[in-house]
């Protein structure tokens, strides 16, 4: 899916702009984005760069992925 935004938490809230049933998966109720969905600009996780601030470039490709528990 293409989405707008100069930094990472710009795309993430167009995203749930267009898809609002995912905004509780993502941030909790402070709009806080929750620490077991992890964010990758391309292979790398962007809590090594800025976090959400992390700037995006046109080309990027932001990769959200939640995290698994289990045994």
């Amino acid at each position: 899916m293409i989405v707008d935004g100069q930094k990472a938490s710009d795309s993430v809230e167009s995203l749930t702009t267009q898809f609002p049933a995912l905004r509780i998966h993502l941030a909790n109720r402070r709009r806080k984005h929750r620490t077991f969905v992890n964010f990758f600009l391309e292979v790398n996780n962007i809590r090594d760069f800025q976090g959400l601030d992390t700037p995006l470039k046109k080309s990027d490709e932001l990769i959200l992925i939640p995290s698994f528990a289990g045994g």
